[in-house]
């Protein structure tokens, strides 16, 4: 099987040419990292960690998703998948963080694959249950107010 490592550097520059803050690559012995900063104060930041074996996507806000791994899809199908994942990061996707007395508990990114809405979803086991709860919605695009939430 192709190697995932170099996926993100073979599609990211179209997909991020004219955006505001632009993107960083940097690369390591055994990955690339390429992260998508937030486009505005209101938005959120995004890092695609690509290994021999698969990507892995998630945020400094709190989220991380499940990996783009090479024994489940082919290397063409992933090229596919990030290049949808980036677009939709920086046009339409939705970053929810739940905060419990301030400190984060559960945080789910809405945004677009294969086409259609997808949901990825992190939540802790143990939190303040009985704290105050507070929400974020996030957004590099423009933020929607009749997403769901």
């Amino acid at each position: 099987m192709d190697s995932f490592k170099h996926i993100v550097r073979e599609i990211y520059e179209p997909l991020t040419s004219g955006i505001a803050i632009p993107v960083l690559l940097k690369e390591r012995e055994d990955s690339e990292e390429l992260i998508i900063p937030a486009q505005h104060e209101n938005g959120f930041d995004i890092s695609l960690e690509c290994y021999e074996y698969g990507i892995y996507a998630s945020s400094s806000v709190g989220w991380h998703g499940s990996c783009w791994d090479r024994t489940v899809i082919e290397r063409e199908e992933a090229k596919e998948l990030v290049s949808e994942f980036i677009e939709s990061i920086l046009n339409n996707a939705v970053l929810e963080v739940y905060y419990s007395n301030g400190k984060l508990y559960k945080s789910r990114l809405n945004f677009q694959s294969e086409g259609s809405e997808a949901t990825e979803e992190m939540t802790l086991v143990f939190f303040n249950w009985f704290g105050k709860k507070t929400k974020r919605r996030l957004c590099n695009g423009e933020l929607q107010s009749n997403k769901s939430g």
